[in-house]
């Protein structure tokens, strides 16, 4: 992928368009199952105490249907945040060409 990055043929998507992709996978599941978001950065944020997760991060996760509207929820409160509190993977990667 850094190589199709490099010639042009990826782009990074931003912090936003992340959390609108996972809304509209989560707004469109029908299933009976669970959904758990067990990485550091499925996404987390900055603030005055440190690195947040917007969502629970252990493996229990979500019960769909049942909490469906709870990580919509999240993730439309996540929307409200400014992008430039998010952590953005080129950050991570410590790649500050990208």
């Amino acid at each position: 992928m850094f190589e199709a990055y490099q010639k042009g043929e990826f782009e990074l998507t931003s912090p936003h368009e992340r959390l609108r992709e996972i809304k509209l996978m989560i707004e469109n599941l029908q299933v009976t199952s669970s959904i758990c978001f067990d990485h550091n950065l499925n996404p987390s944020y900055w603030s005055g105490n440190g690195l947040i997760p917007l969502l629970k991060q252990d493996y229990n996760g979500y019960k769909l249907p049942e909490e469906k509207e709870v990580v919509l929820e999240l993730i439309n409160k996540g929307l409200q945040l400014d992008e430039t509190a998010f952590i953005h993977v080129k950050d991570i990667a410590g790649i500050l060409h990208l």
